[in-house]
Parts: C-alpha cells; structure tokens; sequence
C-alpha cells in the first residue's frame, strides 16, 4: 500500500501493476527488471520520511518518476505472496486484491474500478 494507490506484482507474466486512487482511477503497468543480483533499495540516492519500496516495487518506484511522484510513499512494509483469481477479457482484466477479495477491474484503456 503506498500514499495514494496500490502495486500489485504478478508472477505468471513478471508484471508490476500501479493502480492510482487518483480522480481518474489510473493504472499502469511495467516489467519486473529486478533480480537477487540487485541490492533490495534499488533507489538509494533517494531518502524520504515513509517507507521506501524495495526490489521490483522500488525500482519501478526509482526508474519511474512519475510513478514516484503520483504513488507517494510506501504505507506499509511489501506484503507477499499472495493468491489471487485472475480472470482476462477482451478489453482487461479482473483479478482480487489481498484485502478481504477486494476485485480490481483494469481496463484496456489504463482506467480501473
């Protein structure tokens, strides 16, 4: 959980997906460039006062700063693995969250409900 929206790491195709609480209910998705080989603070030439996002979700925090800027900080320590259903569709997907079955529902034009 960060400031202002979710990540949400998908292991079956190496995603990471940014879902923003902004008017618009955006979200994004990036490739999942981190390995073992890398430190876990992939972004340590920036400090903050929150959390700060560590392997896949920090980088895509550090290398994407618009990202950054839009998600805020982390509210809480990366929590994982989770299952969840997944379910794709001409025009998204729809999968539940790890909050009690909470469905996301992202759409093919980057908008979600």
């Amino acid at each position: 959980m960060f400031e202002r929206g979710t990540m949400f790491w998908r292991e079956d195709d190496k995603k990471i997906i940014v879902v923003l609480n902004d008017t618009l209910r955006t979200w994004s998705a990036y490739d999942d460039t981190w390995s073992s080989a890398l430190p876990e603070d992939t972004c340590p030439g920036v400090s903050l006062a929150g959390i700060k996002p560590k392997r896949g979700f920090g980088k895509v925090w550090c290398e994407q700063a618009s990202v950054r800027a839009k998600i805020g900080a982390a509210t809480s320590p990366e929590q994982g693995p989770y299952l969840g259903s997944l379910q794709r569709f001409e025009r998204g997907e729809m999968f539940t969250g790890p909050e009690g079955g909470l469905v996301y529902v992202l759409f093919n034009d980057g908008k979600w409900e």
